[in-house]
């Protein structure tokens, strides 16, 4: 699996509600593009705004420091913001085998 380094911003919101993300570290990650039924989408603005969502899933080694809430950002300038915990870190419950992957489902808005 041929990986890329991510840049993870993380920090708490101001008294106005913005985000204050800062630089916190890097982890190693693959995205993962259309691999489920709400994987892939584009969502576009109802009230007319020049805006698309798209949600995807982001794998990372299951010993990753990643939270909800969490800023990515990849080399190319794109950023995603993490939803929630990790939908799955473990094993495979038919086979037992361990991928040593972690699943995060992640929003990229334009």
């Amino acid at each position: 699996m041929i990986t890329e380094t991510l840049e993870v911003y993380r920090g708490d919101n101001d008294k106005h509600g913005n985000a204050n993300k800062i630089p916190h570290h890097t982890v190693e990650g693959v995205f993962a593009w259309g691999t489920g039924t709400t994987s892939a989408r584009f969502q576009g603005s109802n009230d007319r705004r020049e805006s698309a969502q798209l949600t995807v899933e982001l794998y990372v080694p299951r010993s990753a420091d990643l939270k909800q809430r969490d800023r990515i950002k990849r080399a190319d300038g794109t950023w995603y913001s993490v939803v929630g915990h990790a939908m799955w870190s473990e094993r495979q419950p038919q086979t037992g085998h361990d991928f040593g992957m972690k699943a995060y489902q992640v929003v990229g808005t334009t």
